[in-house]
């Protein structure tokens, strides 16, 4: 019977197990620069290890290790916080977090520019692509650099005390001269204005045409924004690319605050009270359903190429609408056809939707006004009854006739102000989004069990679109529809 050369493993069988090494990632605290200066500030006043950790609880809401906290203010960080000197304006903050003696001044001032750039133009609306950033960084740090109040090395003598964010807003707008390179090819910068350029001429380029090696300039901080700075200037500052959709931008938020208070007090003035409000205030909204469509992220394996196909355009437009105590009005489609293929021969008044044949499939006065007055009638009379009182909040889209006051004599409209409906209007507050999420989910599900069962033909997912037909449309609808809750649409009226 062979034996094993070498050691056994702890068993007495068969050679030795290799230990695998498990390394796990240390959860560690994040702590911010500012932080950081608060703690060396409150020490600076004399304050003891068990009160700074007192009233750092009191101000952040959490509690560091005492030994984190003692390194903090170390002999090594209360000299670099000496350093510093006053921090009372926001611009300061903006040293806080990076290293002082790993980037210069200027660097660090024209970040705190540029955000402050970059903060007003995401609020009104203004897309900010990587290059635009880069851009605007070169820009801001070439006009910092004519401000001659900097260094070669990029230092900024000047304290913060002295130089506040008014005046170094201020010294922007007022600094019409940036750099240019020497026009005699020595790859110098040299700044307009003034007699930049005769000086460097007189003093690097001499009559004798041999170029003098500039030693000043060579020490001189530059700054080129590299895609490296872009990334880390994001990073720094939490920004990350989005999607930009919606429409809250164009919002006119101060008329919407206006007309909910307005609208408030007509409620008091009749009377109303918040139980009757609930039960009798409506709205309702179209939006639009592309309903061929497939997802638009997929997995790939990498190094290969995904054939992606082109985008369905077929879409309807669906109306749907309901009370702020859950009631939900029967959905409204209009497709281009008057009538499908797919829906002759069937009892249109059966199927959970009301259907309406549109050539552009939009909504229109005269479909708005022939749903009001054959189907609105009938479903609000079998729900409130015929001596009920309702109130219905619509936009004022143009396809939204101005007389809906004057079809049902029980029926107020109330139209929403212009460039509102994104902040109040219900269907717009997560109604659809919840509604349209339910019907891609049926649709995207019927199309995976067409694939899966039809996994031998050649391109089993264009066969399914061709096979999706406006009847299971308005069935899909009618399902997505009714699996939106009564929680859902009663949180939205109190967005």
């Amino acid at each position: 019977m062979g034996k094993h050369n070498g050691k056994r493993s702890r068993n007495g069988k068969g050679p030795p197990k290799k230990r695998q090494k498990v390394i796990k990632n240390p959860t560690r605290e994040t702590w911010t620069c500012e932080q950081r200066d608060f703690v060396c500030k409150i020490r600076k006043e004399g304050k003891q290890p068990h009160e700074i950790l007192k009233i750092f609880k009191e101000r952040y809401g959490v509690v560091p290790k005492p030994s984190t906290l003692s390194t903090w203010y170390n002999k090594k960080n209360m000299e670099l916080y000496e350093q510093r000197g006053p921090r009372s304006s926001s611009m300061a903050r903006v040293e806080t977090h990076v290293n002082p003696l790993q980037r210069p001044t200027i660097l660090i001032d024209m970040e705190f520019a540029l955000v402050s750039m970059l903060k007003k133009a995401s609020n009104t609306g203004t897309v900010t692509t990587k290059k635009s950033v880069q851009k605007m960084g070169r820009g801001i740090f070439n006009k910092l650099r004519a401000l001659n109040i900097y260094d070669d090395s990029g230092e900024r003598p000047i304290s913060l005390a002295d130089l506040n964010e008014e005046r170094i807003a201020t010294l922007l707008a007022n600094a019409t001269n940036d750099m240019f390179p020497c026009p005699l090819l020595c790859g110098a910068d040299v700044r307009r204005g003034g007699n930049y350029l005769l000086e460097h001429i007189e003093e690097f380029h001499p009559p004798n045409d041999v170029p003098i090696e500039s030693t000043h300039r060579a020490k001189e901080f530059k700054f080129v924004a590299s895609d490296g700075w872009a990334r880390n200037f994001l990073d720094r500052h939490v920004m990350h690319s989005v999607t930009v959709c919606g429409e809250i931008g164009s919002n006119d938020q101060e008329t919407a605050e206006i007309y909910v208070e307005k609208f408030r007090d007509d409620l008091i003035r009749l009377g109303k009270t918040p139980r009757e409000v609930v039960h009798i205030l409506l709205n309702i909204d179209e939006t639009g359903i592309v309903y061929k469509s497939v997802p638009k992220r997929t997995y790939k394996f990498i190094n290969t190429t995904f054939m992606a196909k082109k985008e369905s355009k077929d879409r309807v437009t669906v109306l749907v609408g309901a009370a702020m105590d859950g009631f939900k009005l029967k959905p409204v489609v209009i497709g281009k056809a008057q009538r499908p293929m797919a829906l002759r021969g069937e009892n249109m008044d059966e199927l959970p939707v009301h259907y309406y044949g549109q050539e552009s499939a939009w909504m229109s006065k005269d479909i708005m006004n022939h749903w009001f007055i054959m189907y609105l009638d009938d479903e609000l009379k079998a729900h409130y009854g015929a001596h009920t009182d309702v109130i219905l909040t619509i936009d004022n889209a143009t396809c939204h006739p101005p007389d809906l006051n004057d079809l049902l004599e029980y029926v107020e409209v109330k139209y929403l102000p212009p460039n509102t409906t994104a902040v109040i209007q219900p269907m717009d507050q997560g109604v659809i989004h919840v509604f349209k999420k339910n019907f891609l989910a049926i649709y995207y599900n019927k199309m995976i069990d067409y694939v899966l069962t039809h996994e031998s033909e050649v391109d089993p997912m264009a066969s399914f679109t061709k096979t999706y037909t406006m009847l299971d449309v308005v069935m899909d609808i009618g399902k997505a529809w009714e699996t939106v809750d009564e929680i859902q649409i009663h949180k939205c009226f109190f967005t």
